[in-house]
């Protein structure tokens, strides 16, 4: 005879059943913060194409330290933002705050270039929840590399604040210096790892990017660890400003990634000369590089990820074999996992509902015998030990379940270490009948 309240009990059993089973979630953290960067705020006469390529390389720059919101996420919020606001509430913090909101991220960048005339201010902003920080650049006759590397200076300055740290050593924007009274040569796209021979002298540029030389003809040479050096002849005349553009091209390396499965993606990651992540797929050869370290992170569906360090040397090829190992059987395995806990589970609460219908049935069954009502104490009765059989026999076809789990792949390594060969469970049920 089942005493009453056993079924009390077997839900205890399963729940502490239940708590055991319960699978366990892996949590990632995100290795950057998140951030929105919106559209390009122009005034003045800026084309749509240098709106376009200022906010793309904004864009790969910020990516370096922050996790960016898709454009289409971006687009999508602001639109539901002028949605939720009137007229007179479409203030540009109100909406920002709004698309803050929408997209859940506490930073918030937008870039603003104002033209007139020659001159050009680039402002970079960054909202958070309880604050605003703005740079702000300017300069004359800017060309579009002089626009990125004055967005890359006022980039590293917000991010210095708001993180403790800045981006990669870029390009520092300089005013258009004054002529002295000699030559002058202002340097675009400089930054401290520059390096310069003057007729073959070494000169160190002042704090505005300028070399004060003499009025005539001078070999500059101009260097950087891990660029091919670069030598021209400038020209410097009393009371003018020579501009010389010392941006140089990376020394490179070679870089054959080969292995299985083919068609896996390789995403590349890091070395200071590149601007952004670039994925390639497996077998990769890259000829053109630049040195440094990198990090390959190579997946494929159905296959374990696998991360590699290599460093591109100057003209030599590095070579990189990549073997993904294929998790197809851990994948099978899992999704049987999952079918096996799900039998266990629902078959035990089944059963236990099933024998709490047996208990009921059997007191309304007590309380019609008492009351005289013979016939319907019968019936009760046998929908009492109906209830009890079906029970029984969902709770033992759990036990069968669960002492049954999908044999693990190959590797012999089960997610439920609880379980051991030769180890049982079993359960004592005596059955009213």
């Amino acid at each position: 005879m089942v005493p009453k309240g056993l079924a009390g009990k077997f839900i205890g059993y399963a729940f502490a059943a239940s708590l055991v089973m319960a699978g366990v979630a892996d949590v990632w953290g995100q290795e950057k913060p998140q951030a929105a960067l919106g559209r390009v705020a122009a005034l003045g006469e800026i084309s749509e194409g240098e709106k376009r390529i200022i906010l793309n390389r904004a864009e790969t720059f910020l990516s370096r330290r922050y996790d960016l919101v898709s454009q289409i996420d971006y687009e999508a919020a602001e639109e539901e933002a002028f949605a939720q606001l009137e007229a007179d509430q479409c203030t540009e913090e109100a909406c920002i705050r709004i698309i803050q909101e929408i997209l859940q991220v506490e930073r918030f960048f937008i870039l603003q270039i104002i033209r007139e005339g020659t001159f050009t201010q680039l402002s970079l902003s960054l909202y958070k929840l309880d604050s605003r920080r703005i740079e702000e650049a300017m300069c004359e006759n800017c060309t579009i590399n002089d626009l990125h590397a004055r967005m890359e200076v006022l980039a590293n300055r917000l991010i210095g604040e708001d993180l403790g740290g800045a981006a990669p050593p870029v390009a520092a924007p300089v005013p258009e210096p004054a002529p002295a009274k000699g030559g002058t040569l202002f340097l675009v796209g400089l930054t401290p790892e520059h390096h310069f021979l003057v007729d073959g002298a070494p000169i160190t540029p002042d704090e505005r990017g300028t070399l004060a030389v003499d009025p005539g003809s001078h070999n500059v040479r101009i260097s950087r660890d891990g660029f091919l050096a670069l030598e021209i002849t400038a020209q410097a005349e009393v009371g003018k400003i020579t501009r010389l553009n010392v941006e140089l091209e990376p020394v490179t390396g070679y870089l054959t990634v080969i292995g299985s499965p083919e068609g896996a993606a390789i995403t590349i990651d890091g070395g200071q000369f590149v601007p952004t992540q670039t994925e390639e797929t497996l077998p990769l050869s890259l000829r053109a590089l630049p040195i440094g370290e990198y990090r390959l992170n190579v997946s494929a569906d159905r296959h374990e990820a696998q991360t590699q360090e290599v460093t591109i040397r100057e003209d030599e090829e590095s070579r990189v074999v990549v073997e993904l190992k294929d998790i197809s059987d851990h994948i099978e395995y899992e999704k049987k996992v999952g079918n096996w806990k799900f039998g266990v589970i629902s078959t035990t609460i089944f059963g236990i509902v099933s024998l709490g219908l047996g208990d009921e049935f059997d007191q309304q069954s007590d309380n019609e015998k008492e009351a005289g009502n013979e016939s319907f104490a019968e019936e009760r009765k046998a929908q009492s030990q109906r209830a009890y059989i079906i029970g029984g026999a969902l709770l033992v076809a759990a036990v069968i379940i669960y002492n049954n789990p999908p044999e693990p792949p190959d590797t012999g390594v089960s997610v439920f270490p609880y379980l051991h060969e030769d180890e049982t469970v079993g359960v004592s049920l005596t059955m009213r009948w």
